[in-house]
């Protein structure tokens, strides 16, 4: 399969070819230097899940954008009006990373109820050089997974698809993945940072729930340490 003819529902992510317009796009680049002057406070505080857009106003204009909602809209099967901005992230992978681990997005939230899907935006154009992203398509349907996986490793088969690389993308594209796909990213072998926005939409209302222990793998204790930051975090910004 080729990036081009996923389908959101039925494999879990999509392309979204040219979804920021030029002129979203600089506007977007113009903001870099705040991203990255928020993303070392944050990390400093080992916070995982970010809301940039509460402080730096661009992003909130740009990603509750009423054309861009629509289009989003559209490819996840709900009303423009129905879709609530969560958080805004900054990911930079250094020149020579390795790569992301394996893992479902859905993992690291503690709630039971939630229905959310995350936009990929990267800021500079991505080839399978410089840490796409890889999805493996269908495995959504697949509930709980052992993760993260290590990320030169590919999974073992899930149905009859292999995983999907996402490259090459230009400027202003972006990818979408839901909550349970299993993804992860090459690594980066360019001489170059490769730096990417994560936008976490909602469909639903979030309602936390009380943190049960996550057990049964050898990962379990990253995940329960990502979902206690993840939960403290939503703690402090709700409402």
């Amino acid at each position: 399969m080729q990036l081009a003819e996923a389908r959101f529902h039925r494999d879990g992510f999509c392309h979204l070819p040219g979804l920021l317009t030029p002129q979203a796009m600089a506007q977007l680049l113009a903001q870099q230097g705040e991203m990255q002057t928020f993303m070392q406070r944050k990390q400093r505080a080992s916070e995982t899940l970010w809301f940039m857009h509460l402080q730096i106003t661009a992003l909130a204009e740009i990603f509750t954008a009423p054309s861009l909602l629509a289009r989003l809209a559209r490819h996840v099967g709900q009303t423009a009006s129905q879709l609530q901005l969560l958080g805004t992230t900054l990911y930079c992978k250094a020149a020579g990373w390795s790569g992301t681990a394996w893992h479902q997005d859905g993992r690291f939230i503690p709630s039971d109820s939630l229905q959310a899907f995350t936009l990929w935006v990267p800021l500079q154009p991505i080839s399978r050089e410089n840490a796409p992203l890889v999805f493996f398509p269908g495995s959504q349907h697949q509930c709980l997974i052992e993760q993260p996986l290590p990320s030169d490793l590919w999974p073992e088969p899930i149905g009859t698809a292999g995983p999907v690389v996402a490259a090459p993308l230009i400027l202003g594209d972006a990818t979408l993945h839901q909550l349970w796909t299993l993804h992860g990213s090459l690594g980066n072998a360019t001489s170059e940072e490769r730096q990417a926005l994560i936008v976490n939409y909602l469909t639903a209302p979030l309602v936390l729930n009380p943190l049960a222990a996550v057990g049964g793998g050898q990962t379990s204790a990253l995940i329960n340490r990502v979902r206690q930051w993840n939960l403290e975090t939503l703690e402090r910004n709700a409402d």
